[in-house]
């Protein structure tokens, strides 16, 4: 959890705060730019940090196929950016907004881990990471996507990398709504049902 706070502080500051200065000066806004020394090391340590989720994940088969295969897209994407040598400003602004949403996810699993579910706490937790997902991955996701789609400088891989994380955030999210109806409004799927009834 401290990795995705620190990289989410230091990806603000690094970025957006260049976008409010100048918006014309932005990495987000040349993805032609070489990748600098900060965004590489910003996703080196990203990197380290998916190979060993995904190692825990293997180890533990705690996580569903979804979750694995976002880590294995994420390692396969870092790789690849980072040999690609350019677009690294696109890459961290991607890294930092989806990173942004996880401590929420994280501080819900310690709460649970521990024993305080249910609780007001684990309630408020839970509801603001599916809040802060939905703002960030959701919306301002699809904000970047049209970006980088209206860019004439982004190469195939780069733009079939985008598309496969931004469909992965709606099949998250549509995860997550599910969850919110049978957890809070009692409603099943039909396919739900009809497994309760065999």
């Amino acid at each position: 959890m401290l990795h995705k706070l620190e990289f989410s502080a230091l990806e603000n500051e690094i970025l957006i705060g260049r976008v409010n200065a100048n918006p014309n000066d932005s990495p987000f806004a040349h993805p032609e730019w070489r990748t600098t020394y900060t965004q590489s090391f910003l996703m080196v340590v990203s990197l380290g940090y998916f190979i060993h989720d995904l190692e825990w994940i293997i180890s533990y088969q705690r996580e569903d196929k979804l979750m694995m295969a976002h880590h294995i897209y994420s390692v396969l994407a870092l790789f690849r950016m980072l040999f690609k040598g350019y677009s690294g400003g696109q890459a961290t602004c991607a890294l930092g907004s989806m990173e942004i949403t996880n401590p929420f996810l994280q501080a819900r699993w310690f709460i649970r881990s521990e024993g305080m579910y249910p609780s007001i706490l684990h309630t408020s937790v839970e509801t603001t990471f599916m809040i802060v997902f939905f703002l960030v991955r959701i919306l301002f996701g699809t904000y970047l996507m049209i970006i980088i789609l209206k860019q004439p400088e982004n190469d195939w891989d780069f733009i079939f990398l985008t598309l496969a994380i931004y469909l992965m955030s709606w099949i998250f999210f549509i995860n997550m709504i599910k969850y919110v109806f049978v957890k809070y409004f009692g409603i099943r799927t039909t396919q739900e049902l009809r497994d309760k009834n065999k």
